[in-house]
Parts: C-alpha cells; structure tokens; sequence
C-alpha cells in the first residue's frame, strides 16, 4: 500500500501545481484530484493487472517510481522542461514518437514547477509496471497481435471502436494496434487474446535489456587453438575447406557495427529499428556489436591483429540499443534481419533480465524467432545463436530469448575448460564455448571501434569476455559449416553443432555445458559432402556421395588398375577392378562456394594382414607366443602358420602359439579369408623364451 500512496502522492502534488498555473482551470482542485487520480486508483484496484504471452498469464505490479506522463505541448519544450534546473542525466524521453513521456517519479517534483511556468499541459498521468517486484516493464500504449488465418483486424477492432486503432500492418498476419488511452492497453490486450481469435496477443513494453558482454595476437586467440586442447579447433577446420569462400551472411543483432580495416567491405547496410536513417550503425560509444562482429569476421593471414572464425562472412547490423526499445521494436529487427536483411545466422549476445526475476518473455519476440528458424533462407530456416547471460548469480536459468525453443544457447567456459561463474545454465543449454571474465576484465582478443569511439584507444581491445564472446563463435562456425554446404537446413545445422560438440562435465547432455564444448573441426566436417560405400569389395560396387549440395556437379576419378564403369559425373559412381593393397577413390566437388576434392581409399578382394607383431617372454610362458595385428575390414576368419604348418584359425586379430623350438628362430603367417577369398599372408620371425 506504500507504492499505492507514494504513486498517488506524485500525482496528487501534479494535479495541484497545475491548477495553481492555470492549468485545469475548469477544475476546482478537488475534481483535479478525483478525475486525475480516479484513472489511476481505478488502475490500481483492478483485478487484471496481467498479461498474457507463451500461453500463460503473467501478473503484475504498478511501478511507483515511474509515471507515463501525456502532453499535447511541443515534445522538446516538454522534455526541456522536465530537465531545467536539474541533472543532465535525469531520465527523461519520449515514447514511440507519441506525446507520451516517462518519468522517474522521484524526479517529478524537482520538474513539476519548471513544467507549469513554461505553460506546457499536463493532460494524464499513467502508471506504469513491473514483474516480480523489481523487473520494469514500461507500456507503450501499443499491442501487438498475430491474427489465427482466416480472421480479420478490423472484425476484431470493431469492438474498440473509440478506444484502439490499427497502426501498422504487417507481414504474416501481423498487426499493431494503439489504445487511444495508455492505461486501458492491458485491458484491452487481454480481452483480444482471450477471445480465441488471436494467436497471441500483448501490450508492447519497454523493458530493459542488456550486453551479455599470422596475425599479431593470433597466438593470444586461445580459444582457437591452444596446446591444453581447452579450444574450439578452428585452424582444423578451416584446413578442410581450404580455398571454398561463400559470402555467408551473419546478423549481428547489438548495438550496431562500422567498418573497420579487419571488416573492409562486409559490413552491409543494416537496420535500426527506431531510426530509419540508422542503417544499424553504433551510436556514441557503443562497441559491444563491433568487438562480437570482430570474433565472427575478422580477417585472416593478413599479418594484422587478430583472426576471426570466418573471415569471409558479411555482416549485417542490427541496432536495437538505440535507446528504450519495446519488445516489438527488438521483434522488428530480428525480423527484418532474416526477412529484408537475408541473414542466413542470426547472433545475439544480448538478453532480458540482470535481476532475480527470471523474464516471463514476449510472443512478439519469440514469434520473430520462430520464424526465422523456419522462414528464412527460403525456407532452409536460419540458425538462430544466444548468449546464455551473465547473470548465474542471480538468475536461474537462462535468460530469455535464449531459453526460446530452437534457439541455440551458449554459455562460457575459461582457458582451462571450467564453467565461469557467471555463466548461466539450465536446461535449455546447446553448447559453450571459451571466453574471458565480464565487465571488460577478460583476456579475450577482438575489433574496437576505431579511435577513441569504443572501449579502448585503438582500434583493437584484450579485454573482452563473458558469453557475449562465446556466442559469436558458434555464429563463425556456422558460417563455416554454410561454406562447407549452403544447402544445410537450419535443423541440421543445429543438431550438427551439437551431436559434434566435445563433450564436458557429466557424461552426455547436462545443464552446465550443454552438449559441450563447441568443435569446429567437427562440425564442418560432418556439413561436408562425403563418399559413402563400403571399401572393400570383391569386383565390382558402387559409391555416392552423401551431403551434396544443391546445385554441385561431381567429377570422379580412380587410381589403376581400378576403372570407372559407366558416367563419371553423377551422384553415384560404379568401380571395376583394383586389388587389395587399396586405391584411390576422389571426387572433385564444385559448389556455389568453390571447388572441393574429397577422397577415399578403397580396396578389392581381400587385404593383406598388416602390422603382425609378437611378444614373448614371461608373460606368455615358456615357448608360448602372442601374436596380433591390425583386424582386416570384413575378414570372416583368420588362418595361422608356424613354419608352414597350419596351426589354426581365430575371428579375432590374435592368437597365443605354443611353439616347443624355443631359443629357435621360427616364421608365423597369418591370412585373412572372407567372401572374396584369401589374401596373401603375413608373416613376422619369433623365437620363443625357454625359461
């Protein structure tokens, strides 16, 4: 009941200087009173202080250190006003471009009296929410809805003729609608979802988000490569693509990025949804979205700084810091990245919630998200990649959207492979990755911002840490993995990346690590094209190739004496001929990406026994010998000779002899047989121990 008075407080000392000015001058003080503070004691009182997204309802609070105050006087005067005489700082702004403006509510009876000298209205007060007691969630006086098919937005305004209005249509049966009084947006977003004539429904909110934040120092880059193994095998996994290049186009969806001598010519204009004319570039001393784009992008072997994970990519920024973003502004530019923008990976190091109050989400956010994953790419669906947050401390789980279905969640491990402190974790955990403390105390390599614009002076920074950095090296090795092969769907991207990742912490999947530790050598090798058949055979088989890309042609050739019956340029192959000590096999692959030549040995009839060893000795006893080798592929049996004598046959590689001339040098073979016949022996020289 505290909040209640100390919200209707503000209000009341508002209503009573306003009169004192001359403003409500048809009002006595009293009807001020009642009809401005009625509106909101009534906000107060109501039952339905929720609302509805993921298909449940999440209840509210009024937030009584903010007021939502409506003018109709000159947006810049106001805001002016608000400021005059106190801190530059004071928090002051306007909402989505209406006469609306947010207030700290202990800051309005230092502005109240600046306001009614200038003659500038005050015509509402509004309240504004929270979740859990301490997450802000400030209404714009929008709502965002998705329409089930066949419905129709103006069916469905029809009811709210006079209190709401169509204010933007757009794709995929998505509208936004504008309450004409700020203070009836729950009520009204409520009413709608729970008509049933929505897939979802909810008031747009503001609420905060945060940064989960041969070259030079290519040897201080250690989550690429380092000798404790503690890495990611970056430089294994560019060794397998060796001269493919494909322009793969990965959104950076942060605070925005420039061009930079490590990024020459792939930055793409991009997007910034409440400044058409941002293009996503950063604002003031933003520099989160350059230094992730620098883990992404950089260039390589440029004798520069730093090597980025895919030094090919194209990067499209999307700037959603620019300043008091709703939930459906941040819905727009991940929207826009893969819809306009063609993004093929999608890389957010940013999340919802720094406080205990786990963020109950928005389905504007998480529509975008799914449709992304299932729309983009023409219909391949684009990866989807999130910091799992900094925040274990005081969040259990992952933040949202990281904890959306599909999404892959990155959290962070150290140089050593331990778990960060920091790191969230839970169950919707995919991978980590290796990163630096947080609060620009890490050890972690990438791009700033040129000049004095960014973290640091020049035009690199050392300090860079937290799952910020883990993520965007999930988004470099999807680029790769795409390198490798465009025509991956995004479901198969993503279950790559985690059937290859090196497996921490417990045995299989665990909430910590997730499916383990990101393995780029892994993964592009497993998105790679490859020869499947079986390699041994008796005359005549066939092989294929598995992975193709759409669009590739295939150019096959063998080594003599095997031969290629029939075309050379299909997806399949026919063999004739060879012989057992093994040929050849190569396909040269052309894609859209470039030309790629990938082989496999192959061998006819039945392979020789290779590296037959003997051990003698105490072990084994007197004229006892232990013989082994290398087990044949599809060998049914073996035979075993003692100087020309037969001695027996085993399934198994190996065989202990009782051989009685001890201290004599004596010859043991060995062939392997199966459906193709028998192959040559092998043989070794053994002289038994005596004792």
């Amino acid at each position: 009941m505290k909040k209640f008075h100390l919200l209707y407080l503000v209000l009341a000392f508002i209503c009573i200087t306003c009169e004192k000015k001359g403003n409500f001058t048809n009002e006595s003080l009293e009807e001020s009173l009642a009809s401005k503070g009625k509106n909101l004691l009534n906000i107060k009182s109501l039952s339905g202080l929720y609302y509805w997204s993921g298909g449940k309802k999440n209840t509210l609070e009024i937030d009584s250190s903010i007021v939502i105050i409506e003018s109709t006087s000159d947006s810049t005067s106001f805001i002016n006003a608000i400021k005059s005489g106190l801190n530059k700082d004071v928090n002051a702004v306007r909402l989505k471009k209406q006469n609306l403006f947010l207030l700290r509510s202990d800051q309005i009876v230092a502005s109240i009296g600046n306001i009614s000298a200038k003659g500038l209205s005050v015509s509402a007060i509004h309240a504004s929410y929270k979740f859990g007691k301490s997450l802000e969630m400030i209404p714009t006086g929008e709502i965002v809805l998705k329409l089930k098919l066949g419905g129709s937005i103006q069916d469905l305004l029809g009811k709210y003729s006079g209190k709401a209005e169509l204010v933007k249509t757009k794709k995929r049966n998505k509208f936004t609608i504008r309450a004409n009084n700020i203070s009836d947006v729950l009520d009204i977003a409520n009413q709608i979802y729970e008509s049933g004539k929505v897939e979802w429904c909810h008031p747009s909110f503001i609420v905060p988000i945060v940064r989960n934040s041969n070259d030079t120092y290519y040897s201080q880059q250690y989550y690429l490569n380092q000798t404790n193994n503690f890495d990611i095998n970056a430089p294994e996994a560019w060794d397998l693509l060796g001269t493919l290049n494909c322009p793969i186009r990965v959104a950076v969806i942060d605070d925005g990025v420039e061009n930079h001598s490590e990024l020459t010519g792939r930055v793409l204009s991009g997007f910034t949804p409440l400044n058409s004319s941002g293009l996503g570039a950063p604002t003031s001393s933003s520099a989160h979205g350059e230094a992730v784009s620098g883990i992404i992008a950089a260039k390589k072997d440029n004798n520069s700084i730093i090597a980025g994970i895919a030094p090919n990519a194209n990067i499209i920024p999307v700037n959603i810091f620019y300043g008091f973003e709703s939930d459906q502004d941040i819905a727009d530019g991940i929207e826009w990245a893969w819809d306009e923008g063609d993004a093929d990976i999608l890389s957010n190091s940013w999340g919802y919630g720094v406080t205990s109050i786990s963020n109950p989400g928005y389905d504007d956010i998480t529509d975008a998200i799914t449709e992304a994953r299932t729309l983009g790419r023409d219909g391949k669906g684009s990866i989807v990649i999130f910091s799992s947050g900094n925040s274990n401390s005081t969040i259990n789980g992952v933040s949202f959207p990281a904890n959306v279905n599909g999404v892959i969640t990155v959290g962070a491990v150290d140089r050593n492979g331990s778990i960060w402190n920091y790191s969230q974790r839970g169950p919707e955990m995919d991978l980590v990755a290796p990163s630096g403390n947080v609060n620009l105390n890490g050890d972690f390599y990438t791009i700033d911002r040129t000049g004095s614009s960014g973290y640091s002076s020049g035009d690199y920074m050392t300090n860079f840490g937290g799952t910020s950095a883990a993520c965007p090296q999930v988004a470099g090795v999807a680029v790769l993995m795409l390198t490798a092969n465009p025509s991956l769907t995004e479901a198969q991207l993503r279950s790559i990346l985690q059937s290859t990742a090196t497996d921490m912490g417990d045995l299989g999947f665990d909430n910590t690590y997730g499916y383990g530790r990101l393995n780029a050598e892994a993964a592009v090798r497993a998105a790679l094209p490859s020869i499947t058949g079986e390699p041994n055979y008796c005359s005549t088989t066939s092989f294929a190739i598995n992975n193709l890309p759409t669009g590739a042609t295939i150019l096959w050739s063998v080594g003599s004496p095997a031969t290629i019956t029939g075309v050379n340029n299909g997806n399949t192959v026919t063999i004739s001929g060879g012989n057992s000590s093994g040929r050849t096999l190569n396909a040269q692959i052309t894609t859209p990406c470039g030309t790629l030549n990938i082989q496999k040995s192959i061998y006819m009839g039945v392979r020789t026994p290779s590296n037959l060893t003997a051990e003698t000795g105490s072990s084994w006893g007197v004229s006892r010998v232990h013989l082994s080798f290398l087990a044949v592929p599809t060998a049914v049996t073996y035979k075993w000779y003692v100087n020309g004598e037969y001695r027996g046959q085993t399934t198994a590689p190996s065989i202990t002899l009782l051989i009685e001339d001890c201290g004599v040098e004596n010859t043991v073979e060995v062939e392997a047989i199966n459906s193709c016949g028998t192959s040559s022996r092998a043989s070794v020289q053994v002289i038994p121990w005596c004792g």
